[in-house]
């Protein structure tokens, strides 16, 4: 940045936020993209989670890949590698941890609350079955641009040129507030009984259900 050389920093509003806390100024070759997303995980949970696939297969994670999308968009897979060789693989959409997060049983409290959402661009991967023109669907899926800013507006006529794309109207709110849900305090209360993870997120989906 000190040197003029434009950046690009790709992440969540906070993280996007805390950068500029630590830069603690303006620079004009600084450009940030936030991804949306349905509430960070909280980090125990997910540690929980991990500590409890490591009991089922007795060895340690060594690599996590939640949404994998070598073979193609349509059906994501998960994929979780172990030291002793052994890999547990699951479709995201039978995955029980991909569920919690989309209910929002596992959100991190400070989602709740959040007030960074107002960076330059805003992105969500979107999948194929989601694409709202038929003629744009790729077998990799698509990705959303939400455009804010005029900085948002340069830096995307710059890639443009070495993308495929189209213009819509979005009638939605990208900065709405994720809600709490009754199914997160659920999961929390019983996590913090010491039980284990992956059985409290089955009791939680099938009670929610």
């Amino acid at each position: 940045l000190s040197k003029g050389r434009k950046v690009l920093f790709i992440g969540s509003a906070c993280k996007v936020d805390a950068l500029y806390s630590y830069l603690d100024k303006k620079y004009d070759n600084l450009y940030t993209v936030q991804e949306i997303n349905e509430g960070i995980i909280s980090r125990k949970v997910y540690k929980k989670y991990l500590e409890s696939l490591e009991k089922q297969y007795g060895s340690k994670v060594v690599k996590v890949d939640l949404y994998n999308k070598t073979r193609t968009a349509k059906t994501p897979y998960t994929c979780i590698t172990f030291e002793s060789g052994d890999i547990f693989v699951c479709s995201v959409r039978s995955n029980i941890l991909i569920k919690a997060i989309r209910r929002g049983y596992v959100t991190r409290r400070s989602c709740y609350s959040c007030k960074y959402r107002k960076e330059d661009i805003i992105v969500a991967d979107i999948a194929v079955k989601d694409c709202s023109v038929e003629d744009f669907a790729y077998q990799m899926g698509e990705d959303l641009v939400y455009i804010l800013t005029d900085s948002g507006k340069e830096l995307f006529s710059i890639s443009s040129q070495s993308l495929e794309s189209s213009v819509h109207a979005y009638e939605g709110n990208a900065m709405d507030k994720i809600r709490m849900t009754e199914g997160r305090t659920l999961l929390m209360n019983k996590m913090n009984n010491g039980e284990d993870m992956q059985e409290i997120i089955r009791f939680n989906l099938k009670k929610r259900k």
